[in-house]
């Protein structure tokens, strides 16, 4: 995965969540799939305003978020009779997901 900042009106690519302070504004992300099987491989590119809810970790790590999300977006199209169903709670504006306890019957 690869964010993309803005650093004083150009787009500069980056791999991994790294963004450079002050003068760089995080702009979205992309993720590419490749599969042997394909002449050419898959590409994702999401954009912040679509996904950053302000919220939780999209606010203490954008950068990380915006990645996962476009590995996940990348992941689903690439091979969406596996993941076409599936979200990250990044992606449904939730960055942290609560589980109910369930009671486990061990008696068959």
């Amino acid at each position: 995965g690869v964010v993309v900042v803005n650093r004083e009106g150009e787009l500069v690519e980056r791999e991994g969540a790294l963004v450079g302070g002050q003068t760089e504004k995080l702009v979205g992300g992309w993720a590419e799939v490749h599969d042997e099987r394909w002449a050419e491989p898959m590409k994702a590119v999401v954009a912040m305003s679509e996904y950053d809810s302000g919220k939780s970790l999209w606010r203490s790590k954008p950068a990380t978020m915006i990645r996962k999300v476009a590995v996940c977006q990348c992941l689903r199209e690439a091979y969406g009779s596996v993941f076409g169903g599936l979200y990250d709670a990044a992606e449904m504006g939730r960055a942290e997901i609560e589980i109910e306890p369930t009671e486990v019957n061990n008696n068959g």
